[in-house]
């Protein structure tokens, strides 16, 4: 669309305004010097948009240093007192400072009976489908008992709201599906509710309900779909319309949902957990059966939804309303358990204490009145089982510009729209060195952090936001992913690690304990394993084997060692006779093997050790390999007993020969430690890898270029 939109965004209510149709600079210009004749501009804007967009040059470069007279970056989720009390500071409201002056905002014993009502006018430009911003009423946290308050009476709601689908294309698809199904669940709250509904506050409901389940199914199958973004903006509206049209009385979703937040749950993501086991227990107790049926049609009947619907099994004569968004929830790949969010069973008792005071358990169609109702629900909510994990949505990469690293962020970006956010942690002397690399990467949407691994600070901001953590690190820093690990485990959004563990097992046989070059990586895995709670961290381990590519290799001075010297047609092969088979993979499927544990989370690949592999040889069969691709040419091939092997490895310990390490590791490549009666290439997929021949070729390829 060129032309802009601009209409009240509710029937019959002036305000808000609605803008949509062009960009959002173009709009914000128009609207500060046209509609508000603004003067003064104060912006707050969220801060990772700020980081990843050139959104505040943008309204740097339409307002001025003159009229831009301040500015905030970044909220934390569920609006935390201390960030709203210095905001109000800044922009002098009602005199508060502190959490107690704060306190006699909000709704509750100790408001105050008299308070300034705001005058300036406010423009929301939304990145998300919280629609927050049509409503006169809003949430705070209080940080230290984590309860959320409601301010209203005097509140002032936006003036102008901008739609704009580019825009919202920069939100990760984990803010944007999460915050989509939290509409989702004003709809089914507001067409369920016992009480306030209307006839038009029903078909307002009925039409976002239309525009938002298969919006968001269309997004999440394809991010780029500008289209779709924009339907999922107008459905928001529609929902926020419905919401707002009388004195609908919602339910427990949002009640239990407002005291799931402060625990580090997202907005929306609170939603996608409790929603369907809401449903469940209203209809269980027989209190808006009838009107979860007619959602429940108005669902299967699009036919978006249907195809999800058939995908998954879900039976369309005996499901129920319950069933049908578990199944959509599922397919937009939302957390659908509190173990999923990190929520553990001893904070149960308190959530359901709190959620007692939320006004909207106790208009729950079947109120809420004794903590064991809400145990119920906090309960079904817990067993929510699925073959498949909701894992792997906002994924940060250490080393990602490594040797093996890049392979894996290679093959993450060949499946960009399966994912929210992407980005690697990467040092300031990597940033300074490698800058033309790094430029090429945030082209494609990669998020770029600088900083420091032993800074715990830096790291804990770079998780904020993150479910999945994938280290690349090399051999000489594996013992810093113990604290990366630890700082994983206090995250509230990181769910699973995957530590660098590609190559040898180190946990093949007895003896793999007593390997020198293991220790680093068995000190690793003994603390991810017996100090950290599985409940607060998930792991799994791909174990690659050795990389073909420096299998082959023939390294001047370490000749017993093994390989393959292309250029002067001389081999020397593992054993007396070269049968020892090995198990290879390359690195370029190292990175497929990882973006495959990614997109095939199940409870079989969760904490476990994922022994995968590009194919199984052997040095003979190899050499084979090579003469004929080089048309038979005559080679010098010699060969490295394993005792002789041995002893050469032994001297080099002794000697501190750096060499030492991989004389130890073509050792245990050369005595079997890499063969299994069965890989794990099959629980994520089977996703295809290179041949031996693909191999060899590459190699002959590179050696000609020399």
């Amino acid at each position: 669309m060129s032309e802009e939109t601009v209409r009240p965004a509710f029937e019959g209510r002036g305000r808000p305004l609605l803008s949509y149709g062009i960009a959002f600079p173009a709009a914000t210009a128009r609207h500060l010097s046209g509609t508000f004749q603004a003067s003064r501009v104060y912006v707050i804007c969220s801060g990772s948009l700020a980081r990843n967009s050139d959104v505040m040059n943008q309204l740097e470069t339409i307002l001025g240093p003159d009229t831009l007279v301040g500015h905030w970056i970044g909220m934390r989720s569920h609006t935390l007192w201390s960030e709203v009390l210095q905001i109000a500071e800044e922009v002098l409201a009602n005199q508060v400072s502190t959490s107690e002056e704060l306190e006699t905002l909000a709704e509750g014993p100790r408001k105050r009976l008299e308070i300034k009502a705001p005058t300036i006018p406010i423009i929301s430009v939304p990145t998300s489908l919280s629609a927050g911003e049509y409503s006169n009423f809003a949430g705070g946290t209080e940080d230290h008992s984590k309860r959320k308050y409601s301010f209203q009476h005097p509140i002032r709601g936006p003036e102008l709201v901008i739609l704009d689908p580019e825009l919202a294309k920069t939100t990760s698809d984990s803010i944007w599906l999460s915050t989509g199904v939290g509409a989702i669940d004003h709809c089914i709250e507001n067409l369920c509710s016992t009480s306030g509904t209307t006839t038009t506050s029903d078909k307002q409901a009925r039409n976002a309900l239309g525009l938002l389940v298969p919006g968001l199914l269309r997004c999440k199958k394809d991010r780029s779909d500008r289209d779709a973004h924009l339907q999922c903006q107008l459905g928001s509206v529609d929902d926020m319309a419905a919401c707002t049209s009388g004195s609908i009385e919602l339910g427990a979703s949002h009640g239990i949902g407002h005291q799931l937040g402060p625990l580090g749950v997202g907005h929306g993501e609170t939603s996608c957990i409790l929603l369907p086991a809401v449903c469940k227990f209203n209809a269980k107790y027989n209190a808006n059966r009838e009107k979860q049926a007619s959602v429940r049609q108005i669902l299967i009947q699009d036919p978006v939804v249907s195809e999800v619907l058939i995908a998954r099994s879900v039976n369309l004569e005996t499901s129920d309303l319950g069933d049908v968004l578990d199944a959509i929830i599922r397919e937009l790949g939302m957390p659908r358990s509190l173990s999923d969010v990190k929520v553990g069973r001893d904070q149960l008792d308190g959530l359901a204490e709190n959620s007692l005071h939320d006004r909207w358990c106790k208009t729950n169609p079947v109120p809420l009145k004794e903590k064991s109702q809400v145990l119920e629900i906090l309960e079904m909510s817990s067993q929510q089982n699925s073959t498949t994990m909701s894992f792997a949505m906002n994924i940060l990469l250490f080393g990602a510009t490594g040797n093996i690293g890049s392979f894996i962020l290679d093959a993450i970006l060949t499946e960009r729209s399966r994912f929210g956010r992407i980005a690697i942690f990467t040092s300031p002397q990597t940033a300074e060195t490698k800058v033309t690399q790094l430029n090429k990467l945030k082209e494609q949407g990669v998020e770029v952090i600088v900083g420091g691994v032993e800074d715990e600070n830096a790291v804990e901001a770079a998780y904020e936001g993150i479910d999945t953590v994938i280290s690349a690190l090399g051999r000489n820093t594996l013992a810093q992913q113990i604290p990366l690990i630890r700082l994983a485990a206090a995250s509230p959004t990181v769910k699973w690690f995957l530590p660098s563990e590609y190559g040898t097992d180190i946990k093949y046989g007895p003896a793999s304990a007593n390997e020198k070059p293991h220790q680093l990586k068995l000190k690793v895995r003994a603390y991810l394993e017996d100090e950290i709670s599985r409940n607060d961290l998930a792991y799994s381990y791909v174990v690659t084997g050795p990389f073909a590519e420096m299998y082959l290799h023939l390294t001047p001075g370490l000749e017993e060692a093994g390989g393959w010297d292309v250029k002067g047609r001389r081999a020397v092969l593992l054993g007396e006779k070269g049968k020892g088979e090995v198990s290879l993979t390359t690195m370029k499927d190292v990175g497929t093997l990882v973006l495959n544990t990614l997109l095939h989370a199940t409870a079989e690949t969760r904490n476990a050790a994922l022994c995968v592999n590009s194919f199984t040889t052997s040095p003979d069969q190899i050499q084979a390999e090579f003469e004929r691709q080089l048309g038979g040419q005559p080679w010098d091939v010699s060969h490295t007993p394993l005792e002789k092997l041995r002893e050469a490895e032994t001297a080099a310990w002794e000697a501190g020969n750096p060499a030492a390490t991989a004389l130890t590791l073509r050792r245990i490549w050369g005595e079997g430690g890499t063969l299994y009666a069965k890989r794990a290439n099959g629980l994520i997929g089977e996703p295809k890898v290179m041949e031996l021949g693909d191999v060899v070729a590459n190699e002959i390829q590179r050696v000609s270029k020399l």
